[in-house]
């Protein structure tokens, strides 16, 4: 586990800013459902809130599911933007070699500076979490955040 690092509600906002302004640079649109497969972690948190501000669904897969149970889960809903962690990244590329239709796969770096390396698969694009919020960086002066409209459930 890495060292705890605080981060101030403005600057939680900004990287989830980010994260919805990322997949939006890299195509993804309104209902288009996002897998986070991984561990609970700061960037776990900062996804799903990116992801709530863009109207991209989000779809949990336990990290101690095994390779089956993963690949069962991301064909189900259809996502074909996975997010996980570099320690569980060979489950998704396995579920990609066995046919999942995934267009991106977007890693969680892991702490240990010693583990990174590059990633690649034939059938999906890899990409760092980091490489990510550099993406929203270059989208972030266009990106308008979809106008939410709250009804009530009984409506």
């Amino acid at each position: 586990m890495g060292e705890y690092h605080w981060r101030s509600f403005k600057e939680v906002d900004r990287r989830t800013n980010l994260v919805a302004s990322g997949l939006s640079f890299l195509g993804l649109k309104k209902n288009d459902n996002v897998v986070i497969f991984a561990e609970t972690r700061e960037e776990w948190m900062t996804t799903a809130i990116g992801c709530f501000k863009s109207c991209f669904p989000v779809v949990t897969v336990y990290a101690t599911l095994g390779e089956e149970a993963v690949e069962f889960a991301i064909n189900e809903v259809g996502a074909k933007t996975v997010f996980t962690s570099e320690n569980l990244l060979p489950k998704v590329q396995k579920a990609i070699e066995d046919g999942v239709h995934v267009e991106t796969v977007i890693y969680f770096e892991s702490p240990d500076p010693e583990s990174s390396q590059k990633y690649e698969n034939e059938n999906a694009q890899i990409i760092s979490f980091t490489q990510l919020l550099n993406m929203g960086k270059r989208k972030l002066s266009g990106c308008s955040f979809p106008n939410r409209r709250f009804h009530r459930l009984s409506e």
